[in-house]
């Protein structure tokens, strides 16, 4: 053989070692039925976006903006997970159903005791971020016209500004140099004004 020869051979030895693993694996489970259903919540509304898999399983499938749902399952009896932003993660058994209907319970997280971040929740304790926070009760009483006026020298980063002299004029508000914040109010983003 030439050494073309070998280095081919072993190229297409070395191929199949490294690939072969990744399509067994790609092979999750054989499909023997499906359920189909609802994911709705206490009210009875559908919900979107729930996740939907086998319990133990990689493949899942998401709920439609009606909450309905239809996944392939491994067998007649096995335990299906349903998972949600906003509700509590729900397991249901399976004994050869074909349509369910589950009902998931929504879950709020106490605002003193857990940090919700725009990217998932944490305990204060745990939390390794800058984070300060200010209550209705801290500035209830004060005689201001602006809410920027009422948080100034209250929290550590927030510099608080007048660009002119001008009664009534906007402030500029900057948190730790970033000049222009973003407020939300009742969870919806607000633009400052006053900027």
């Amino acid at each position: 053989m030439t050494n073309k020869a070998v280095l081919n051979y072993i190229s297409s030895l070395l191929f199949i070692f490294l690939f072969s693993p990744a399509i067994l694996n790609a092979q999750d489970y054989t499909v023997k039925g499906t359920v189909k259903g609802f994911v709705k919540d206490a009210a009875g509304n559908g919900i979107a976006s729930v996740t939907v898999k086998v319990k133990g399983k990689v493949s899942a499938v998401v709920s439609a903006t009606d909450g309905s749902f239809s996944l392939p399952l491994p067998g007649p009896k096995c335990v299906i997970d349903f998972s949600s932003v906003g509700f509590r993660n729900k397991s249901v058994e399976i004994n050869g159903e074909e349509n369910i209907i589950v009902v998931l319970e929504e879950s709020s997280s106490q605002l003193g005791e857990v940090i919700v971040t725009g990217y998932g929740t944490q305990k204060k304790s745990n939390l390794t971020g800058a984070v300060a926070s200010i209550g209705n009760k801290d500035f209830k009483d004060q005689p201001v016209s602006n809410l920027a006026n009422s948080i100034q020298g209250k929290l550590s980063g927030i510099n608080v500004t007048s660009p002119s002299g001008t009664p009534g004029a906007g402030l500029l508000v900057s948190i730790r140099g970033a000049q222009n914040p973003l407020y939300v109010v009742d969870g919806i983003p607000m633009i400052s004004e006053s900027n």
